[in-house]
């Protein structure tokens, strides 16, 4: 079952205006086609956890399967032209496109 993440990107990518793909993702859901959780709006989701206190790790899940964790705010950074910038230690620097995103995953907190 895909997320509603992703749906939501492929109605957009289908010439979908973003009001007509969030009505058509919020129907799919609720009708059991769509896994429950936020529709699109990655980059704001993305600020919106990097600002969060207490600061809780999440991954950022890519169209073709890859995941980048992002265990500290200082990690990661938007661009100056709206891309995604990560620096993780022993791992060097990944330039993320924000187009490619596919969703957000919170990480499990280690006790």
């Amino acid at each position: 079952m895909q997320t509603a993440t992703q749906i939501f990107n492929q109605l957009r990518a289908g010439d979908f205006t973003e009001t007509q793909a969030k009505t058509l993702t919020l129907v799919l859901q609720q009708a059991g086609v769509a896994e429950p959780g936020a529709i699109g709006g990655e980059l704001e989701q993305i600020e919106s956890l990097l600002d969060a206190e207490p600061f809780a790790p999440f991954s950022i899940e890519m169209a073709g399967g890859r995941s980048f964790s992002v265990r500290s705010p200082v990690v990661c950074r938007f661009t100056r032209h709206g891309s995604i910038e990560l620096r993780q230690p022993g791992e060097g620097r990944s330039i993320l496109n924000t187009d490619a995103i596919a969703g957000l995953r919170k990480l499990e907190v280690a006790s």
